[in-house]
């Protein structure tokens, strides 16, 4: 590890699709010293909702709302090739 991480902030990371993104990209981001997961993007509510409640993270429903928001400093898409 090099100085710089050892003393960086951890990188602010929202996760946006919430099957593959949930269950593999989350808990990496997690586990990961240096990011911070911070939110979440779903477009179906239902599943938006039941992420964030098992998580604790916020979620945005709006995906441009998601981008503007100035805490979040990265976003994995993890969403299939069509929604995007």
């Amino acid at each position: 590890m090099n100085v710089a991480s050892a003393t960086s902030p951890p990188l602010k990371v929202a996760v946006a699709g919430l099957g593959f993104g949930a269950a593999v990209h989350l808990p990496a981001l997690q586990a990961c010293p240096n990011t911070e997961a911070v939110a979440l993007w779903h477009p179906r509510p239902a599943r938006l909702e039941a992420a964030c409640r098992s998580s604790g993270l916020p979620g945005f429903s709006d995906f441009e709302a998601l981008l503007a928001d100035p805490s979040i400093e990265a976003v994995v898409i993890a969403t299939p090739p069509a929604p995007r």
